[in-house]
């Protein structure tokens, strides 16, 4: 089905503006921000050069909106 979120996964060819959830289709919402093929150690959370984290709205979030915990 073209609407379903795809899940970020190894050894698939991302193009610029695709969009995944991470880790499973209830995860964080993600863009492709560069055309990779994608691997071990690259998952949309570690590799923030290749990935830009989403909110609930779609609209991305800024790195320094991320929520700081104390600890």
């Amino acid at each position: 089905h073209e609407d379903a979120v795809r899940v970020g996964a190894e050894g698939i060819d991302y193009v610029v503006g695709d969009e995944v959830a991470y880790p499973d289709t209830d995860g964080m919402l993600y863009t492709c921000q560069q055309a990779h093929t994608s691997q071990a150690g690259w998952e949309p959370p570690t590799v923030a050069a290749l990935w830009l984290a989403q909110d609930h709205s779609g609209d991305a979030m800024a790195e320094d909106s991320q929520i700081e915990t104390e600890a």
